[in-house]
């Protein structure tokens, strides 16, 4: 069985009983598949009781299978922050290693934007191209499951962030030039125009180090943009640049919002279209989602908002004229 780098602090590695093993797998697996509101703690910790079955019986493949699932799975933590980034990588990385010789383009998919959040350009652009090969059918096992693929939406990001991560690359190879050129003991005429050409080609867009989402899409801007769009009175902001202190911006002052109210904020923001009062329900382990809406309603409304800033829509969202979630410009939350 391969060895999962991840799985450093098992709760079972101590345990070689099997079939006490299996009893915990059985309840385990239970709460899994029929729990309504399945914790990253679960998953986890059911991923560790699977390693541990197949150290124990490394003939059963379907361990694998299981495992994969559970990977793939906690994957979608990783958007709610609830795994880290360091072991995120490592469960992709091994899980990537664990499925050869067949391919795992989500994965891949998902490694490529940790790469690209750590700056590690190359191994973004490996990892997103990786994820974008088109599989020969004929090779059936080497062809990655339905729910390993990447969907129409996922491809689009991928390609798109490829080239974003072509991009920084560029950069940062040609700043690397450009301190070869400051450290030459003699240049020649003709060594400045190689510098020029990076920094007006290359370099021009290197000062816009935030990501504004709106209805309509998203763009870059710069710090001096950010500080003036946090003062914008026409604007309703939620403000994730500092992701231990989320901020809301309205008519251009900073309001205080309870963390439960935050996350709701989050997740209307992040959508610009209905969320379904399940998907609230599920993602924040809540009941009661109507009251809580009505609630934070009337919160904006004593804070100068329209009491419609909040719709209920096939879903709740936001009816402001001007909402704008800002990012890092690389941050994979908002970009998976």
């Amino acid at each position: 069985m391969f060895e999962f780098r991840a799985a450093r602090n098992s709760p079972f590695k101590e345990i070689h009983d099997i079939a006490h093993l299996e009893e915990l797998k059985h309840c385990l697996q239970d709460e899994y598949e029929n729990g309504e509101r399945v914790s990253y703690e679960l998953k986890e910790r059911l991923f560790y009781l699977y390693l541990r079955l197949g150290e124990l019986e490394p003939h059963k493949d379907s361990y694998k299978d299981s495992i994969t699932k559970l990977v793939l799975d906690i994957g979608w933590d990783i958007k709610r922050r609830k795994v880290n980034y360091e072991q995120a990588q490592l469960f992709f990385e091994d899980l990537i290693q664990l499925a050869r010789p067949r391919t795992i383009p989500i994965a891949h998919y998902r490694l490529g934007f940790i790469h690209f959040y750590n700056k590690k350009y190359h191994s973004a652009i490996r990892s997103f191209e990786k994820a974008l090969i088109k599989h020969d059918p004929r090779i059936l096992g080497r062809l990655p499951h339905p729910k390993e693929k990447l969907d129409e939406s996922q491809s689009m990001k991928a390609q798109a962030q490829t080239a974003l991560a072509y991009a920084a690359y560029s950069a940062e190879l040609a700043r690397k030039a450009i301190r070869m050129y400051e450290e030459l003991g003699n240049p020649d005429d003709y060594d400045i125009d190689y510098v020029m050409k990076l920094e007006q080609e290359i370099l021009k867009q290197e000062s816009k180090p935030y990501m504004c989402l709106t209805p309509t899409g998203r763009s870059s801007i710069s710090e001096q943009e950010y500080r003036e769009l946090k003062e914008d009175k026409t604007a309703f902001i939620f403000d994730c640049t500092d992701h231990d202190v989320q901020r809301v911006f309205i008519k251009g002052k900073l309001k205080n919002f309870s963390p439960r109210r935050m996350q709701i904020l989050e997740i209307l923001f992040v959508r610009h279209k209905p969320v379904p009062q399940r998907e609230i329900t599920d993602k924040l382990n809540i009941s009661q989602v109507s009251r809580y809406m009505n609630e934070l309603k009337s919160l904006l409304s004593l804070y100068g908002l329209d009491e419609q800033s909040i719709v209920a829509d096939n879903g709740y969202r936001i009816n402001h004229p001007n909402p704008i979630l800002i990012c890092n410009e690389n941050d994979p939350k908002y970009m998976m």
